[in-house]
C-alpha cells in the first residue's frame, strides 16, 4: 500500500448498503412465504388466482431489489477499497509528489507517484526500416544464417553490460518522423543499474554471413568517385586496387560482403607511397591485443604493407 485516503464517508457509506442489503433480504423472505403459502390456498381454492399473482409479482419485486442491494453493496465496498492505494505492479517507487493531509482528486492531471518495475527491465532500441531491408535481403543468400536474437548493450560510459538481453518484440509500423522502427529487448536487471529513462546502444545478433570478412578501415579508402577501394597483394607481389562492397562498420572494421576474399592480403600501411601495378615486398601484421594497434609480426598474416 502506498497511500491512504480519508475513508470515513466511505466506510459510512457501505455500512448503509449493508443495512439495505439486509433490509432487502428481510423483505425477499416475507415476500417469498406469502407467495408459498398462497400457492398453498390456492390449490385448496381458498384464495383468488388474483391474490396469488399478486403475491408472486412482489416475491419477484422482492428478488430484484435484494439482487440490486448486493450490487449496491459491492460498489460501496469497491469504492473503500480505492481509498487504499496499492501498486499495480512489483518495482520500485519513485518521490511521491503529495505528502500527508494533501488534497487529491480523482483524474487528476498530477500523478501522486511512478512506481516501475526495474527487474527485469524492458529496454526499446531504434533500427533503421532500411536495415531491416538489408536483414531481408541478406537473409535470403545461402551463406546467411538466422541469428538467435540475443542483445548486447553498451552502456554510455562505453563499458558493456554484464547480462546478455532478449529480443521480444517488433513494432510493426515505421516511425515517419525518423524512419525507424523500435525494438524492445528484456533485461535482466538485479543490481538496478539499468534505469528508466538510460541511453545504451543495443548489439542485437540478428544472423550471421559467413561470407563476409572484417577489414581494418585504415586498410580501406575512397576513390574519386566516392568508391571505397582497397589495395590487394596479389600472388606476385603486385598491387591491385580493389572496389569494395561495405555494409557498416563493426568497432574499427568495415564489414565487406563483396571485393575480396579470404586468404587476401590488404595494405594497412604505407598505401599513400603505393598505386596499382607497384610492385611491393610485404610484411605481415597483427592486431595489438592492448591498444588494438596494427603493428609489424614475424609471423605468417593476412595484411601486407607497401614499400
Amino acid at each position: 500500500m502506498l497511500y491512504e485516503l480519508d475513508d470515513s464517508t466511505y466506510i459510512s457509506s457501505y455500512k448503509q448498503a449493508q443495512a439495505d442489503l439486509e433490509s432487502a433480504n428481510a423483505s425477499l423472505k416475507s415476500a417469498q412465504l406469502k407467495y408459498e403459502r398462497y400457492t398453498q390456498l390456492r390449490k385448496q381454492n381458498n384464495v383468488s388466482q388474483q391474490d396469488l399473482d399478486d403475491a408472486q409479482v412482489a416475491f419477484l419485486e422482492a428478488t430484484a431489489k435484494q439482487k440490486g442491494s448486493e450490487a449496491a453493496l459491492e460498489s460501496a465496498k469497491i469504492n473503500l477499497d480505492y481509498t487504499k492505494i496499492r501498486s499495480p505492479i512489483d518495482g520500485r517507487i519513485g518521490i511521491s509528489q503529495v505528502t500527508v493531509g494533501a488534497l487529491v482528486t480523482g483524474s487528476q492531471a498530477t500523478v501522486m507517484t511512478t512506481v516501475r518495475s526495474l527487474d527485469p527491465i524492458f529496454v526499446d532500441l531504434a533500427q533503421t526500416s532500411l536495415d531491416q531491408l538489408k536483414q531481408r535481403t541478406f537473409l535470403a543468400l545461402d551463406d546467411v544464417e538466422k541469428g538467435s536474437n540475443k542483445v548486447a548493450l553498451l552502456l554510455e560510459d562505453g563499458t558493456k553490460y554484464q547480462d546478455q538481453g532478449t529480443l521480444k518484440a517488433r513494432e510493426v509500423s515505421v516511425d515517419e518522423s525518423t524512419g525507424s522502427v523500435t525494438l524492445r529487448a528484456e533485461f535482466p536487471n538485479p543490481d538496478n543499474l539499468l534505469l528508466p529513462g538510460m541511453f545504451v546502444r543495443g548489439l542485437i545478433h540478428e544472423l550471421t554471413h559467413n561470407a563476409a570478412l572484417l577489414v581494418p578501415q585504415q586498410g580501406v579508402s575512397r576513390d574519386v568517385k566516392g568508391n571505397p577501394i582497397a589495395y590487394v597483394v596479389n600472388a606476385n607481389n603486385v598491387i591491385e586496387s580493389r572496389i569494395l562492397t561495405v555494409e557498416r562498420t563493426v568497432d574499427n572494421q568495415w564489414l565487406v560482403t563483396e571485393g575480396i576474399k579470404a586468404g587476401d592480403k590488404v595494405v594497412v600501411e604505407g598505401s599513400s607511397k603505393i598505386r596499382s601495378g607497384s610492385e611491393v615486398t610485404t610484411v605481415n601484421m597483427k592486431r595489438d591485443s592492448q591498444t588494438g594497434a596494427i603493428v609489424a609480426d614475424n609471423s605468417n598474416g593476412s595484411s601486407a604493407q607497401g614499400n
